[in-house]
Parts: C-alpha cells; structure tokens; sequence
C-alpha cells in the first residue's frame, strides 16, 4: 500500500472541514425558519438573520472556492509523484 502523502492528508482534512462547516448556518436556518421552508431551495436575496450564521455560510462558500484550486494541484502532485518538502509545506 501506498503511502499517504502529506499533500493528500491535508487535502483530506479539509475536506472533512469544509464539508462539516455548513452545519452551524443550517441548525441556525431551521431555528429561523422553521424545517419545511429551511429546507426549500435557498433564494439568491435569503441571508441569515444572524450575523454570524451570514459569515459562517460565507466562510463555507469561501472554503469551497478555494477546495476548487487546491484539490486538483495536491491530486496532481501525488500522482505524479513530486511531493517534497516546498509542496508539503505549501499544503499544509
């Protein structure tokens, strides 16, 4: 078996992280609205009442943006096998 690299591990970890950082703004979003409309298709206008459940779901969206570019760049170095200490530092 393969050895994890540690772009992969971080990589990982945040994965994990963004996708448990939606869970405060949606428990915040069923308080506020209730189960049945909490779960409808957000409209483009609808923010939180609550300020940090606003910036919570921003940093959320914030993370996904840049999961976007990291992913492929740590997936990229593993298979091609170029994991050294600069990208190691850089991912973590």
């Amino acid at each position: 078996m393969e050895k994890l690299t540690p772009e992969l591990y971080w990589l990982t970890l945040t994965c994990l992280l963004t996708a448990f950082m939606w869970v405060p703004y949606i428990l915040n979003r069923l308080v506020e609205l209730g189960l049945w409309p909490a779960l409808s298709n957000p409209q483009p206008d609808t923010h939180p009442e609550a300020s940090w459940a606003f910036r919570a779901e921003r940093a959320h969206a914030n993370a996904v943006e840049n999961l976007v570019i990291f992913a492929p760049l740590a997936i990229a170095v593993h298979v091609l096998g170029l994991s050294n200490e600069a990208t190691a530092f850089s991912a973590s």
